[in-house]
């Protein structure tokens, strides 16, 4: 065999060697695709839940709490009512010489993820039932669906209670301390069950 020939056989298994260690340590330091970010949590179906009711009385210029617990509620309303007195109860006949004043009440709401609100006490129109009503909305923290969950407080605010008066000024014939109120709590939260969310 001429030397040339020798020569060139032996450079090209060389470079075939070369060729397979580089492809081998190539492969042995390929790089990893960066891991997929972690899915977002879907947002859990929104569902009304059963009115709750309260009822109760409150004397003139107090405060009355009541404590409620919610299920993972995002929007959350309570309205009060109330009826006065009419013309001329507790007073001497006839009773059309009376006016009974109207009664004045008002809400605030404290529940958890520093949900509040508050509606200062609004007088009912004479004569007719007395309605308050309050609204809020619960802010979540990220994808934390339960951060309303738990006890709510809700106070009735019972301002001044209007007294029988008659038609001549300054003259009283019964003087009101207080009301019966009725309160109905609605709310619509997330249905974690059904989401797998638990």
């Amino acid at each position: 065999m001429h030397k040339n020939d020798r020569t060139m056989i032996i450079s090209g298994i060389g470079v075939t060697i070369l060729a397979l260690v580089l492809a081998f340590v190539m492969g042995s330091f390929e790089v990893a695709a960066p891991p997929a970010p972690p899915a977002t949590p879907s947002e859990p179906s929104i569902v009304p839940s059963a009115p709750i009711t309260q009822s109760g009385t409150s004397d003139e210029n107090t405060e009355q709490v009541i404590s409620v617990s919610l299920s993972n509620p995002v929007n959350v309303t309570v309205t009060l009512t109330w009826t006065d007195e009419p013309d001329g109860t507790g007073c001497p006949p006839p009773a059309a010489r009376w006016v009974n004043q109207p009664d004045n009440f008002g809400l605030t709401i404290e529940g958890p993820g520093n949900a509040t609100g508050s509606q200062e006490p609004v007088p009912n129109t004479h004569g007719q039932q007395g309605s308050v009503s309050l609204s809020v909305t619960v802010r979540i923290n990220g994808t934390d669906w339960s951060t309303g969950d738990g006890e709510w407080s809700i106070t009735v605010l019972c301002g001044a209670c209007g007294d029988q008066t008659k038609w001549r000024p300054g003259v009283f014939g019964w003087v009101d301390s207080g009301n019966a109120w009725e309160m109905s709590i609605e709310y619509s939260g997330y249905d974690m069950a059904a989401e797998g969310n638990t």
